[in-house]
């Protein structure tokens, strides 16, 4: 038998080359379980998602927001209402004393069912809390998610902002990288470049320069939804509406525990 590899031509017996065949699909195997998407692409499971957030994620006649992003994404992705269930308010964050999105999280009962978990929110509302409280404190939110929903990608970003205060963008850029490294230290997909989508923007703010009005919440939701879909195959064939403002490769792409 003779088996031609490009330049490479071997005469082998049968055996030898089934051998070579099983060696050859084995490694090819091996590659695809590699793959950021393979541990999703084996599941067809129907999509139920938990989402998680502060005053960024309510409905506010205030600030002139109908739709806040867990509507939004949660429509861009192609999930029901049926299949979401949210917990927010207004204030709240990880560390955040009486107001810590653990707290929301009381009597929940638990679902195995649940896919994906979304949490938008912290840094803004934790700006004044210590490293340790937030590491301490993202490290108990997050062990009791994956208690509730045992079979859920848990994801996290970080999209607060302030057009006045420079003294709370200081502590909000500070703060950032505490986030990052405790999502990869507890098995969290950040997901990376959601921070700066707002920034800077006047025409995303509501008249308060701190909260996003209905085209922030837009803007906010698109960046998300398309960070998801980039990640997660479940959601591939998701249609996101298309946004002004582009994320590089480098900083789009999630960052992943190890």
């Amino acid at each position: 038998m003779v088996l031609r590899f490009g330049f490479l031509e071997t005469k082998l017996g049968v055996a030898w080359a089934a051998a070579v065949i099983g060696l050859l699909f084995a490694c090819a195997t091996a590659v695809t379980l590699a793959l950021p998407h393979a541990a999703y692409a084996a599941s067809e499971s129907q999509p139920k998602i938990v989402m998680i957030g502060d005053s960024y994620s309510i409905v506010s006649k205030s600030h002139g927001v109908k739709n806040p992003w867990p509507e939004r994404v949660s429509s861009y992705l192609g999930i029901p209402k049926s299949k979401r269930a949210i917990y927010r308010h207004s204030g709240y964050g990880f560390a955040k004393s009486d107001h810590r999105f653990l707290d929301l999280l009381k009597g929940v009962k638990r679902d195995k069912a649940v896919t994906d978990v979304l949490i938008v929110g912290g840094a803004g509302n934790d700006r004044y809390c210590s490293k340790t409280a937030i590491e301490q404190w993202y490290k108990k939110t997050i062990k009791r998610l994956k208690y509730l929903y045992p079979n859920a990608t848990i994801m996290h970003t970080i999209t607060s902002w302030d057009l006045n205060s420079k003294t709370y963008r200081k502590l909000l850029t500070a703060h950032i990288p505490y986030y990052k490294k405790a999502a990869l230290k507890n098995g969290v997909v950040y997901l990376n470049g959601c921070e700066t989508v707002i920034r800077g923007n006047r025409s995303y703010f509501a008249a308060d320069c701190r909260h996003p009005n209905e085209a922030g919440q837009r803007a906010i939701s698109v960046r998300v939804a398309k960070m998801i879909r980039l990640y997660n195959p479940r959601y591939a064939k998701a249609k996101v509406k298309k946004q002004a403002a582009s994320t590089s490769a480098r900083s789009a792409w999630p960052l992943r525990a190890a």
